[in-house]
């Protein structure tokens, strides 16, 4: 078999494989049928795609990692082109199986038409090899699956009510791995390692997204209801939600399609699916850092990057954010890559930079701020250099031209601006700093600033302030509701409330260590080292031990970039500074290795890779609760079954269904929620934002309004409230609540007042 199928031209095995494909996808054999489906989606295309460019990165998890950003840039664009070529010859429902598959095949056979016409033939994957050569080759690689899959088993422990034991041996075990991989040289296995990377990176994953029988976290509420908007309707339109999460095609058109092919509850697109394809992205920030520096100090940075809380905890509440960075990433990737042909390289930005356009919108903002800012900055030290040369003795390096950066803002505007009407997010960001930029330079503002990147959370606010600051503002701005009198809202005793915290079983002194070092360790590797490293980097340019002038500025621009965020009026309202620093940790992750490295220059060089790896392997501990369980401090959902995180984010059966029962009831009336609510109206509710108050203080509540509670309100008895951006807690006005609403539905832990 195997020597029939070496006989064959590439384009005549691509098109039996595509029918293969074919046959088992619609044959619907359980299993067989899901397998060909995302072959057919997230593998197949790619590889054609390659083989038109000739294009064959060198290295084989390189090459994975092509392969399905490709496909799945593939999906995203051809899908477009179906969803909005299709309804014209009257199929209404073009993102259903059959359309797609027919389509897709179509396109495809026309792609494996012009490669053999043009006599394309790179072998992507395959060479001329026996079955049990690559069995043997696979084999050992087979191992590292243990990670995730001791992920998905601790979570699941956890959601049956057990012990985080295993949770804490999947941590343990990715921590250990990653200190492995940075002390040893791997030269010569360095395949193997990386697939240990990759499965290590997914297990950090799992366990925040495998939590609960549904999505966890915060925005993927809304992503799940604007996927399933799309996945009733069997088509993808900005008419069915006027919103920027509408626009996105990695959390509409994307999982659509997918959950056409494979047969797995929506919510595990998400929750299981999309994470493998993200975990794809620190191996495209390994092969980035890498082609500046050599493989161990590469896989030191990727080792900080996934050690951080929102890689582990952040991202897979973040879906369209997932294949925004994954894209970002490999954007960075072909742009910096010097063995790359310019055709190619470019072909690649460009079909990687519009995936960024279409799958999140405030990635494609920083991305064209950071690449605009590198390549002016870089063009005025070109003049500079012209007009100095002994001031600037460094090599100026020009690979990345202005053209690009002006063809990703044209694109950014014509997806936002006349497709998906969705830029006046950005541009009413821009109004409301232009008419108050006065504020960037108050007190205020730079105290506030310096209190997000040095200081530890939370920062406690006056809850009476609050609460009377946003009475006023609240009445005011809603003037047809019908509010209770001052005088029975002030009988309700509401007072400011605390999480449950991890209790600690070391002792006090132990917690305070513990919580110091954390602070410690997150001052020194997040903030000094990077900043020295951006120093070190422009000495070693001066001095032209860096060859890459372009990198500099680029990791300069978020510099600036992120100083903006801070200092901009509303800034922080409307743009996550955690997930902006995480997207230029993809860039800065070097420049803590760098300067991490330089200051133990003392050590001999294996032994100063030990204590920066156990740094950031420790690092990687703290954030994700492993140590303050033990110690005692703040847990998060993915060890333990109370808590803050868990109370907010774990999302149980019985308010959803509460919130499908709500949303189906409302109709039109609006719906009083705290923030857990909220994103339960929403996914499962299918509750558009508008219809939905953030509040269950009695002194904003409408007398006609619905009153949703969950079970962060009725077991652990506390809500909570936004002020400047940072999250605090009080008690319910349960009180109030029985003696001036009545209980339309009890489910036990999940309740509904009228």
């Amino acid at each position: 078999m195997f020597n029939f199928l070496n006989k064959l031209m590439v384009w005549q095995k691509d098109i039996i494989a595509l029918a293969v494909l074919n046959i088992f996808i619609l044959t619907q054999v359980a299993g067989l049928s899901d397998i060909a489906g995302i072959v057919f989606l997230a593998v197949f295309p790619g590889l054609l795609i390659q083989r038109a460019m000739v294009f064959k990165a060198e290295h084989v998890w390189e090459r994975i990692v092509h392969t399905v950003a490709l496909s799945i840039s593939f999906v995203m664009f051809a899908g477009l082109m179906v969803n909005t070529l299709l309804p014209a010859l009257n199929i209404l429902r073009p993102l259903e199986q059959l359309p797609v598959l027919l389509s897709f095949d179509v396109i495809l056979l026309v792609l494996i038409a012009v490669n053999a016409f043009l006599k394309k033939e790179t072998k992507i994957f395959l060479n001329e090899i026996s079955f049990g050569d690559a069995v043997q080759k696979v084999l050992p690689h087979l191992w590292f699956l243990v990670l995730p899959i001791l992920a998905i088993a601790g979570a699941t422990i956890l959601n049956n009510g057990g012990t985080n034991i295993v949770t804490a041996v999947t941590i343990l075990s990715v921590a250990a791995f990653s200190l492995y991989a940075v002390v040893v040289d791997h030269s010569k296995r360095e395949n193997l390692i990386l697939t240990g990377l990759f499965c290590a990176s997914l297990a950090l994953l799992f366990v925040s997204s495998m939590r609960s029988w549904h999505v966890v976290g915060w925005d993927v509420n809304a992503e799940l209801q604007v996927f399933r908007l799309t996945e009733v309707a069997g088509y993808w339109s900005m008419s069915h939600l006027q919103d920027a999460y509408n626009a996105c095609l990695s959390i509409t058109l994307l999982p659509t399609i997918f959950s056409s092919f494979v047969h797995i509850y929506d919510e595990y697109i998400y929750k299981f699916l999309f994470q493998i394809i993200f975990a794809l992205m620190p191996l495209a920030i390994f092969y980035f850092v890498r082609a500046f520096t050599n493989a161990r100090v590469a896989l030191l940075a990727v080792v900080m990057l996934i050690g951080s809380v929102v890689f582990s905890h952040g991202m897979p509440a973040l879906v369209r954010q997932e294949f925004g960075f994954l894209y970002f990433g490999l954007t960075l990737l072909v742009l910096f890559l010097s063995n790359l042909s310019t055709r190619v390289r470019f072909s690649l930005a460009i079909i990687y930079g519009f995936s960024i356009i279409v799958s999140h919108y405030s990635t494609t903002y920083i991305t064209v701020f950071l690449l605009g800012s590198m390549v002016s900055l870089n063009f005025g030290l070109y003049l500079a250099k012209k007009r100095f040369p002994r001031l600037f003795p460094g090599n100026v390096s020009r690979t990345i031209g202005i053209w690009y950066v002006i063809l990703l803002a044209v694109g950014t505007i014509i997806w936002g601006s006349f497709i998906t009407n969705t830029s006046n997010n950005l541009s009413g960001f821009f109004d409301n700093s232009k008419s108050n930029i006065e504020e960037s330079f108050t007190y205020d503002t730079w105290s506030r600033a310096i209190a997000q990147v040095f200081s530890a959370y939370p920062h406690y606010e006056d809850f009476e302030q609050y609460k009377n600051e946003e009475t006023i503002r609240f009445r005011l701005s809603n003037p047809d509701m019908i509010f209770y009198d001052d005088k029975l809202t002030s009988q309700e005793t509401i007072a400011p409330a605390v999480f449950a915290q991890s209790p600690g079983l070391l002792g006090s002194n132990v917690k305070i260590i513990s919580s110091q070092v954390f602070h410690g360790l997150k001052l020194i590797l997040n903030n000094l080292f990077i900043v020295l490293g951006i120093i070190l980097l422009i000495y070693q340019w001066y001095t032209k031990k860096f060859k890459s002038s372009e990198f500099i500025f680029l990791a300069g621009s978020g510099f600036l970039a992120l100083g903006l965020i801070l200092l901009l009026p509303d800034a922080l309202t409307q743009y996550n500074i955690d997930r902006l620093y995480f997207q230029l940790l993809m860039i800065w992750a070097l420049l803590s290795v760098t300067a991490g490295l330089a200051v133990l220059s003392f050590l001999s060089n294996r032994l100063r890779f030990v204590v920066l790896g156990t740094m950031y392997c420790a690092l990687m501990l703290f954030y994700s609760s492993l140590i303050f369980t033990i110690t005692g401090g703040t847990p998060l959902l993915s060890m333990n079954n109370f808590g803050g995180d868990y109370e907010k984010f774990y999302v149980h059966d019985s308010e959803v269904a509460g919130a499908r029962w709500l949303g189906k009831t409302s109709r039109e009336i609006p719906i009083f929620a705290n923030s857990s609510g909220y994103v339960r109206l929403r996914s499962h509710g299918n509750v558009v934002d508008k219809r939905i108050f953030r509040t269950i203080l009695p002194s904003m509540i409408d007398k006609n309004s619905y009153v949703f509670l969950t079970h962060l309100n009725v077991v652990a008895g506390i809500s909570t409230y936004l002020f400047y951006n940072e999250e605090n807690a009080y008690t319910v006005p349960i009180g109030f609540l029985n003696e001036n609403k009545d209980a339309v539905y009890d489910s036990g832990t999940s309740k509904v007042f009228r």
